[in-house]
């Protein structure tokens, strides 16, 4: 996930404040992977939601958002995998973001709370796994999250929806392999046959990055443009390495028919951001690493609990 090093913290602070009440103040968004009992056997399925309740260890997560994950095999003894992200102060007056990874033992699989949200309880443990995350973080991609992606050059920024539209088709059926290696909220890196491409390959021209991720909710696709800033060899003699700098995107918010774009150059994508941080969560082995749970005063740890289903 990121290249510091992890360590196991408390989910109890200096100050005694529940690290989950913080993040329930924050109103941080909570993940869960898991495995539902449905009618005709398991599914496994990642949960994001908000924390509408914290009672010691024990938590009840608003749920928004499920979505199956086909093969993550989590179990199925109801234990589950919980992460989030929380900004802490340091010594020297700063903030670090720090991610934390934990179990925990479904007790309730969506019932219906006062705010009318279908929700989940949870009983955590009470040792997480944490690691300090850098501003931007790479994410390594996997071809699973994909539902559309390409790469194209572009002479100018586009001006109308259907200008994206076009310049996305045309590219599309050119079927020049272009594969997302990985991504950060300030560019990202792409295998590219240079055989076929080499164009492509030598410009320096602006390049729009248009990518729509596969199950997962999103209202509009990330269009971004950038300009190369290197190339590498790939692991194949035919393979080259690109990588992009995204210099500006498209303010769905502000943008008609007419699009709107805004100079990222210095902040990076803050709709990518989110994206990286969540498939990081989502996608940290934390259920498997037997070292993030350890057995408290609170009662055995999540692997001890009676299995159901």
């Amino acid at each position: 996930m990121a290249s510091n090093d992890g360590e196991s913290t408390s989910l109890w602070t200096n100050s005694s404040i529940s690290v989950l009440d913080a993040v329930m103040k924050a109103g941080h968004d909570v993940h869960v992977t898991c495995t539902r009992h449905v009618k005709g056997g398991y599914e496994d399925v990642a949960i994001k939601g908000q924390l509408l309740k914290v009672s010691g260890c024990d938590i009840v997560l608003g749920v928004e958002e499920v979505r199956a994950q086909p093969g993550k095999d989590t179990g199925r003894n109801r234990v589950c995998g919980v992460s989030f992200i929380l900004d802490r102060p340091t010594e020297e007056g700063g903030v670090e973001r720090i991610g934390y990874h934990g179990r925990g033992v479904l007790q309730d699989e969506f019932g219906t709370g006062e705010s009318g949200l279908h929700t989940v309880s949870i009983h955590m443990s009470t040792q997480m796994a944490t690691r300090k995350l850098r501003k931007d973080d790479r994410l390594t991609w996997d071809a699973q999250w994909t539902k559309l992606f390409c790469l194209c050059l572009v002479d100018e920024h586009p001006v109308h929806t259907e200008d994206i539209h076009r310049i996305v088709s045309t590219q599309y059926h050119k079927e020049i392999p272009i594969i997302l290696r990985d991504i950060s909220a300030g560019g990202a890196s792409v295998t590219i046959d240079r055989l076929l491409d080499h164009a492509d390959l030598s410009s320096n021209d602006l390049r729009l990055f248009f990518l729509v991720p596969a199950d997962i909710h999103c209202d509009k696709p990330y269009a971004l443009l950038g300009k190369k800033v290197g190339t590498l060899r790939g692991a194949q003699p035919e393979e080259s390495i690109l990588r992009l700098r995204f210099l500006s995107e498209i303010d769905w918010e502000k943008s008609g028919h007419a699009l709107v774009w805004t100079d990222i150059k210095r902040t990076g994508s803050v709709r990518m951001r989110s994206l990286v941080e969540r498939l990081m969560l989502e996608s940290a082995p934390y259920v498997e690493t037997e070292t993030e749970t350890e057995t408290t005063e609170t009662g055995p740890p999540p692997e001890d609990q009676p299995k159901q289903g």
